[in-house]
C-alpha cells in the first residue's frame, strides 16, 4: 500500500507533528479543493489503512481456521498494514510512539489470532483467555492514543475498539458456524466501522495541530462525500474480488458475497441519485451492474477453460468502460472522459490479474494484486468527489457539520451513508443515457 505513504510528511518537525502536501488545496478555489484539504487527506489515509485492516484481518482469520494456502500472504499484508499505520502514527507523534503503537496494533492481531487457534482446537478456555487479551489491549490502546491527543475520549475510543473486536468476533463465529449470509453481512459492517475511527481520529489530529493542517477540517459535506464514495467504492473492489473467487471455487460463500455486492451497487446507485436525481441513479445502476456481470461471464469461462468466452468478458468490460466514461462526462463537466477511461481500465485489469492470479494458485501475486485493487477505488472516490463538489459547491460547503455522533460508540461524526440530505439536489437527471448495449 504505498500509495497511502502520501500521508506520511516530507519534512516532519521534531515535535512530531504531520506535514501534509497541500499543493491540491487551493485556497482560491475552495470548491476546487474542498476535497483533498491536508485534514481531508489525513482522514481519507487513515480510513484507507482502517479499512483495509478490518478486511485482511477477518480474511486471514478465516484462513487460519480452514488451512488455506493463501493465509501466509494474507498475513503479510496485514503487516504491511500494520506497519503503515504505525508509520503514520509516528509521523504525527514520533518514532517512540509510532513502535508503542505498533506494538499495542500488533498485539491485538495476536489476540484474534490466538482466537482462532483456540476455536480451532475447541478451546474454550483458549478463547476465553484471547478475549480477554482484547480486552486488555482495547484499555491500554484508548489509554495510549488519550494521553497522545487530548481531543480524544479514552471512554469513547475503548467503546469503539469494543464494537471493532465484537465485529471481527462475530464474523469469525459465523463464518465458523456456516452461517455465510451472516458473516457476509458483519464483514461489512467490520469494514464500514473503521471509516469511524479514520473520521474520529482525524478530527481530533488536525485539531491538535490546526498549523500543520491549514485550520482545515476533516469533517465536512464535501469530505463527507468523498469518504462516502471512497467506503463504497472500497468495498466494491473487496467484493467483487471475493464473489469472483468463490464462483470460481464453487464456494457455498459465493452467494452471500453475490448479495453483498449487490447491495454496495444499490448504495452507490443512492448516492449518485442524491445528487443527480433518480433517473441517473436508475441509469447508473444498469451500467454498474452491467460491468459486474461481465466480470461474472470471465469467471464463468474461465471454469469452463473458454478462451473465446474470457475475451468476449474482456470486449464488453472495454465497451463498459467507454459507456461509463460518456456517462459520467455528459453529467459533470469537470470530469476527463480519457482519463476516467484510464482509471477504469486499472480496476479492470486489476480485478482480472487478481482473479487469474487466483486460479492458478500464485498467492504471492494475488494477495498484493487485491489490496492494489483496493487502493485504487480511493484514487476514484477522490477524483469523482472532487468534480461533484466543483459542480455543485452551494451544495458542499467546507465548515464543520456540528453536533454528529455516531449512535454506536458516540464519537463525533457525519454518518456517511447519509449524505443524501447533505448534498441533495433538486434536479432531475443530468447524466447521459448510455444503457448497456443489448447482449
Amino acid at each position: 500500500m504505498t500509495k497511502n505513504m502520501r500521508l506520511l510528511g516530507a519534512g516532519i518537525a521534531a515535535a512530531g507533528a504531520l506535514a501534509l502536501p497541500t499543493s491540491a488545496f487551493a485556497a482560491s478555489n475552495p470548491a476546487a479543493g474542498a476535497t483533498s484539504t491536508p485534514a481531508v487527506t489525513l482522514r481519507a489515509n487513515l480510513s484507507e489503512l482502517l479499512g483495509a485492516h478490518a478486511v485482511l484481518a477477518q480474511l486471514a482469520m478465516e484462513a487460519g481456521y480452514s488451512g488455506a494456502a493463501d493465509y501466509t500472504q494474507l498475513t503479510s499484508a496485514l503487516n504491511q498494514n500494520t506497519q503503515e499505520l504505525s508509520q503514520a502514527v509516528a509521523s504525527v507523534y514520533g518514532s517512540a510512539a509510532g513502535s508503542a503503537f505498533k506494538k499495542l496494533w500488533a498485539g491485538h492481531i495476536a489476540d484474534f489470532v490466538n482466537y482462532v487457534v483456540a476455536t480451532k482446537n475447541h478451546d474454550a478456555a483458549g478463547q476465553q483467555a484471547a478475549l480477554t487479551a482484547l480486552t486488555q489491549y482495547r484499555a491500554q490502546f484508548s489509554a495510549f492514543m488519550a494521553k497522545a491527543n487530548p481531543n480524544i475520549s479514552a471512554q469513547a475510543l475503548s467503546a469503539s475498539l469494543q464494537v471493532h473486536v465484537n465485529q471481527l468476533i462475530n464474523t469469525f463465529k459465523a463464518y465458523v458456524a456456516g452461517n455465510n449470509s451472516l458473516a457476509a453481512q458483519d464483514f461489512v459492517a467490520a469494514y464500514d466501522h473503521m471509516f469511524m475511527s479514520g473520521d474520529y481520529l482525524a478530527t481530533a489530529i488536525a485539531k491538535q495541530y490546526p498549523t500543520k493542517f491549514m485550520d482545515s477540517n476533516p469533517n465536512t459535506p464535501a469530505a463527507n462525500l468523498r469518504l462516502t464514495l471512497d467506503q463504497l467504492l472500497g468495498a466494491h473492489a473487496v467484493l467483487a474480488q471475493l464473489a469472483m473467487e468463490t464462483g470460481f471455487s464453487g464456494s457455498p460463500q459465493y452467494a452471500a458475497w453475490g448479495a453483498a455486492l449487490s447491495q454496495n451497487t444499490n448504495e452507490l446507485s443512492q448516492a449518485i441519485a442524491s445528487v443527480y436525481g433518480t433517473a441517473a441513479g436508475a441509469d447508473f445502476k444498469k451500467l454498474w451492474a452491467g460491468h459486474i456481470a461481465d466480470f461474472v461471464n470471465y469467471v464463468v469461462a474461465t471454469k469452463k477453460n473458454d478462451p473465446a468466452g474470457q475475451k468476449a468478458a474482456l470486449s464488453d468490460l472495454a465497451q463498459y468502460k467507454v459507456q461509463f466514461a460518456t456517462f459520467l462526462a455528459g453529467a459533470n463537466p469537470h470530469y476527463n472522459p480519457a482519463a476516467l477511461e484510464q482509471s477504469l481500465q486499472v480496476h479492470v485489469n486489476q480485478l482480472i490479474a487478481t482473479f487469474n492470479a487466483f486460479v492458478h494458485q500464485n498467492d504471492a501475486a494475488a494477495i498484493p494484486d487485491f489490496v492494489t485493487a483496493y487502493n485504487h477505488m480511493f484514487m476514484s472516490g477522490s477524483y469523482l468527489s472532487s468534480g461533484i463538489v466543483q459542480q455543485f459547491p452551494s451544495k458542499f460547503g467546507i465548515t464543520m457539520v456540528p453536533n454528529a455522533t455516531s449512535p454506536v460508540t458516540g464519537i463525533p461524526y457525519l454518518p456517511v451513508m447519509a449524505i443524501g440530505s447533505a448534498i441533495a439536489v433538486a434536479g432531475t437527471a443530468l447524466l447521459a443515457r448510455t444503457g448497456r448495449a443489448a447482449r
